[in-house]
């Protein structure tokens, strides 16, 4: 196929184009052979080789590399997965944790190891610029057999992000049509294709050049709780490859953009499910409302059944494994009473299954002893069946198993759908009625979904599967050991309006920091109320802050009379940890005069609480909070409290167990310490963040980063 000679832009803005437009780059090609260094002896056939220093830091898409692998068939890696020889269009999906990479050359090759070819690489100046050269000099196609037909190109990095290839030479025969030619973003949901399989592309003396254009639209909006119609803050909005949070008005705006694109569009708002769409951005300015829909209001506390008046909170869809009633197989019999939740009441389970059982409700775990606990009897095919406990925290979007106190009976045993971890016969406990015990202290003022899955392969039908009695879920109080006391100081407003003062004191006996909502409401004359005024984030940490002169705006047109003012702080919706109230006066009215109850000059007085705190008091104990927001990007904060001097380790692991950051090593004062945890140089997954201290602390939490 013949194509054009210059084409993009991609979402992030690359365009390409090469020497065959007026206005595209010169061809001049870059000898490095005699002052380069040499790796083709190192490259056999679908190889690669590195990591290789650039010398300088090179930006690609939303990232920057300073080192890279040299794909023996053409490509370019900022990791050391391999790139086949088979050439595909773009997007091509070859790691599990970045598909960053540049084919410039992707096809078939083989530099046999040196024996049929050069591969140089050096870091060189060009002008003003540093330039990355690695050239493939008279390399031949597969299968080498002494007799392939060889080629000679080279790509250039430049240390500004553009990218240059340069051909020199094609030997008869070389199959020019075989090769695939762009960049790809390392998610890849972004990438721009100069040429791919079946293209006729390539020839000699042939330069084409990658470049970052300028944006020429924007996009803004306002975020919006679907329910209350209250604008929603801290939200994640990502357009493309572009992400942003929402401010206070839950206003939004990404200002590098391309028109004539439509971009795909998340929002994920902490405590609302994730919102998916997408809109045509033309040039210029553009404007792109969202309504997002907030989690449903959690279980009233703790949830206890013993099954016997129904399945309770717990359904599962229709012709699912998952029966309610008594069971008369194995174990023939509940563990109290009559009644439980089981895999196939009168018989073994059936083959091929993947089946659920939701708790149709959720709940806010509230405290760091919180627990699952529930009596089972299993008998699973040892390995290829199971069942195990799943939780998610984002509304179902993504579910991760939650390990027993105990641990599963056989940490190998895996299930063959996601190899996890389950109960099955492959160690102790089955047939046994046996209590088990599960933590959720880690999820420790979050919302939390409740599922019980089990998995079976295609073989056997002697077993009888799980069966479930007395269950509970204890999830603590939320925003217990908190006090609130509020004092007004300026208590009487003129009829034209004005704002009222007060000072609150805050106190938390909790033993570690937790993320709380800080709501208020007025109560008028007449016993009609005006609110939520304000809903905002207040990071709660363990022991005492006063705040001093927060103010309330109080409009013109609100009556005359006795108003009260009340404040919570808790857990929304509707669970209050502590609130306290006082009472103000407006003598008589102004119907016409302007103002209003919402001003944001609270929210910002009670945000910044470490500014402008009078007292604060040490911590009693040592431990590691809650990182937010959680999930994060570009960054999330965590508290460490420390009630004496102590030399700390803090780092942050991936889920292979491997250090990718450090973010404290040394000795710290007493007190209370924000970390951060940069999402640079991370890819989208899930981290731990483990605090250490001889003898006094080893805490772990997890954190989710979305890019």
């Amino acid at each position: 196929n013949e194509i054009d000679d210059f084409g993009g832009p991609d979402f992030f803005g690359h365009l390409w184009i090469d020497s065959n437009e007026q206005d595209g780059p010169t061809y001049g090609w870059i000898d490095i052979s005699a002052t380069g260094t040499n790796i083709a002896p190192l490259l056999s056939d679908d190889d690669s080789e590195g990591p290789i220093e650039m010398g300088f830091d090179f930006p690609f898409y939303s990232d920057s590399y300073s080192q890279l692998w040299v794909q023996s068939n053409g490509a370019v890696t900022f990791t050391d997965d391999y790139i086949t020889y088979g050439n595909t269009d773009l997007p091509y999906d070859f790691s599990p944790e970045n598909n960053a990479f540049i084919p410039w050359a992707w096809n078939d090759l083989n530099p046999a190891s040196g024996a049929d070819g050069d591969i140089y690489y050096e870091t060189i100046t060009l002008g003003d610029r540093q330039a990355f050269v690695l050239s493939f000099v008279n390399v031949a196609e597969y299968p080498w057999d002494g007799s392939a037909e060889h080629f000679t190109g080279e790509v250039i990095l430049f240390d500004d992000g553009e990218i240059l290839i340069q051909f020199d030479y094609f030997e008869e025969g070389f199959d020019t049509a075989t090769t695939t030619i762009g960049i790809q973003n390392e998610v890849p949901d972004d990438y721009l294709q100069v040429c791919g399989e079946g293209d006729q592309y390539q020839e000699e003396g042939l330069a084409t050049l990658m470049y970052l254009a300028d944006p020429d639209a924007s996009l803004s909006g306002t975020i919006t709780n679907s329910v209350s119609g209250l604008p929603v803050e801290d939200a994640l909005v990502k357009i493309g490859p572009w992400t942003t949070t929402t401010n206070g008005n839950g206003q939004y705006l990404i200002e590098t953009l391309y028109g004539g694109f439509t971009y795909d569009v998340e929002v994920i708002g902490p405590n609302y499910y994730i919102w998916r769409g997408s809109t045509t951005v033309n040039v210029g300015q553009n404007t792109f409302d969202i309504q997002i829909e907030p989690f449903p209001a959690p279980f009233n506390g703790s949830y206890a059944t013993d099954f016997e008046d129904g399945p309770g909170l717990f359904e599962s869809d229709p012709g699912s494994d998952w029966e309610y009633g008594t069971p008369t197989f194995w174990p023939n019999g509940a563990h109290s009473g009559d009644n439980t939740l089981s895999t196939i009441l009168e018989g073994s389970y059936n083959n091929n299954r993947d089946d659920w059982l939701f708790a149709s409700e959720t709940f806010l775990v509230g405290d760091v002893e919180s627990s699952l606990n529930y009596w089972h009897w299993f008998n699973y095919e040892a390995l290829n069946d199971g069942y195990n406990v799943q939780i998610s925290v984002d509304g179902m979007e993504t579910w991760e198993v939650l390990i027993p106190d105990m641990g599963y009976n056989d940490p190998d045993g895996v299930f063959i759908n996601g190899y996890q971890p389950c109960w099955n016969n492959s160690g102790p406990g089955a047939g046994v009625w046996t209590q088990v015990n599960y933590s959720l202290g880690q999820y420790n003022g979050q919302q939390i979904w409740l599922a019980f899955r089990h998995t079976t392969n295609e073989s056997n039908n002697t077993y009888s599967g799980v069966t479930i009695d007395d269950l509970e879920v204890n999830v603590g109080t939320p925003a217990t050991g908190l006090v609130l006391q509020l004092t007004g100081t300026n208590t009487t407003i003129p009829p034209s309006g004005g704002t009222v003062l007060f000072d609150a004191v805050l106190t938390s006996t909790r033993p570690s920091a937790l993320m709380l909502d800080g709501w208020t409401f007025v109560t008028t004359p007449t016993g009609n109320t005006v609110g939520p005024i304000f809903n905002v984030d207040i990071l709660v940490s363990p022991g005492t802050v006063e705040f001093t002169d927060l103010p309330q705006s109080v409009p013109a047109y609100a009556p005359g009379g006795v108003y009260t003012y009340t404040a919570y702080i808790g857990l929304l919706p509707g669970i209050v940890g502590a609130q306290d109230s006082f009472t103000f006066t407006k003598i008589g009215t102004d119907p016409n005069g302007g103002g209003s109850w919402y001003d944001e000059t609270w929210a910002t007085a009670m945000q910044t609480a470490s500014s402008t705190a009078s007292t604060v008091k040490l911590p009693t104990e040592f431990g590691l909070g809650e990182a937010y927001p959680n999930p994060f990007n570009p960054s999330t904060s965590i508290k460490l409290f420390l009630p004496v001097a102590a030399e700390v380790t803090v780092q942050v692991f991936n889920v292979m167990g491997q250090e990718v950051k450090t973010l404290v090593n040394g000795q710290l004062e007493a007190g209370s310490h924000t970390l951060t945890v940069e999402a640079e140089g991370l890819s989208s997954g899930i981290y731990f963040v483990r605090a250490t201290s001889a003898g006094k602390l080893n805490e772990m939490r997890k954190i989710t980063l979305i890019r």
